[in-house]
């Protein structure tokens, strides 16, 4: 009887991966968008935004009313991808999860979630930042 090689070792774990987890296997595959949005009104400061998973750290960025900054990603094999973000603007901040593989598939698609900050707080839209109808009010701002 033949003895298994290391390859073959790989070959068999991979398949028993996508065989245990066969409702999250195409999971991995798909490819998703999280967009950060400024719609604050005109002239004011702008918003910074700091966003990192456990595993990667995208840096800090500074929108001008009407800017965005986005990026896309694939869920990692274990199903446990989260990404959060720090807004802040002048003495107003908020930090949330903008992502998260726990979440339904109508919380975040392969799409896109839009974040959208506002002068009254920080909206959610799984379809865009127009219409605005579209948006759904999530967080408050903290501070004054």
């Amino acid at each position: 009887m033949a003895s298994l090689t290391h390859i073959d070792v790989i070959r068999i774990l991979i398949l028993s991966f996508l065989f245990i987890h066969k409702a999250n296997a195409l999971e991995i595959f798909k490819k998703y968008h999280v967009h950060c949005v400024n719609q604050l009104p005109n002239g004011s400061p702008s918003l910074s935004i700091g966003c990192r998973s456990k595993d990667n750290d995208l840096g800090t960025h500074e929108l001008r009313t009407n800017e965005e900054f986005q990026w896309e990603f694939r869920n990692n094999m274990f199903m446990s991808t989260l990404f959060f973000c720090h807004f802040s603007w002048g003495n107003k901040q908020k930090q949330f999860d903008v992502y998260s593989s726990d979440w339904t598939t109508d919380q975040c698609t392969p799409n896109g979630c839009y974040w959208i900050a506002a002068e009254d707080g920080i909206y959610y839209s799984g379809v865009g930042v127009w219409p605005r109808s579209s948006w759904g009010k999530r967080y408050e701002w903290d501070g004054k």
